[in-house]
């Protein structure tokens, strides 16, 4: 058996982002370089249509197009640019205790004046990313528990490695070259 404190601080929520952002960073790129491409293609094509049969045709498609193309190249330089972390978030006012063993995953989140808990069978635990200082247990598509490796209270990190490749199989993602 392993136990593990979750603590939610600015730097586990920044090592989630930094896995988690390169697919959705592909995505969006992929998307908004289309839509730039056909929105420049398109102003082009109308403003040499306009040119060679100089028909006066309304110069609302043409501002539109281009309009388009700059806010699409205007969300890549976003998107491209380094985050400064200007958000900051407030200190998480619960703490969460992980019992990893038996047929599931148990937390237990304590506050001032409540306890609540829950149990998560391993069979709909989506998986578990280690890197080189976490453990990431996605429980839903939206819901992730971030295990700092100097937060297990009970048990080794070789054995949690261990149980979680025994447990999650090919749904054990070994992320340790990665450096958060």
């Amino acid at each position: 058996m392993v136990r593990a404190r979750v603590t939610y601080n600015d730097n586990h929520l920044k090592a989630l982002y930094s896995l988690t952002k390169t697919p959705y960073i592909v995505k969006k790129l992929i998307s908004d370089g289309l839509w730039l491409a056909a929105s420049l293609i398109a102003g082009i094509w109308l403003v040499k249509y306009e040119i060679r049969y100089r028909i006066n045709t309304d110069y609302f498609f043409i501002a539109l197009a281009f309009t388009v193309a700059m806010l699409r190249a205007w969300d890549i330089i976003k998107l491209l640019s380094s985050d400064k972390g200007e958000l900051k978030l407030l200190p998480y006012p619960c703490s969460t205790e992980i019992i990893f063993g038996g047929e599931v995953l148990e937390s237990f989140k304590l506050a001032e004046n409540f306890t609540v808990h829950k149990t998560y069978p391993y069979g709909t635990i989506n998986k578990a990313v280690e890197t080189m200082n976490y453990f990431f247990i996605f429980v839903e598509a939206n819901k992730a528990f971030i295990i700092h490796k100097s937060e297990l209270t009970e048990g080794s990190v070789p054995e949690l490695e261990h149980f979680l490749s025994a447990r999650f199989g090919k749904r054990f993602i070994d992320k340790r070259s990665v450096k958060i």
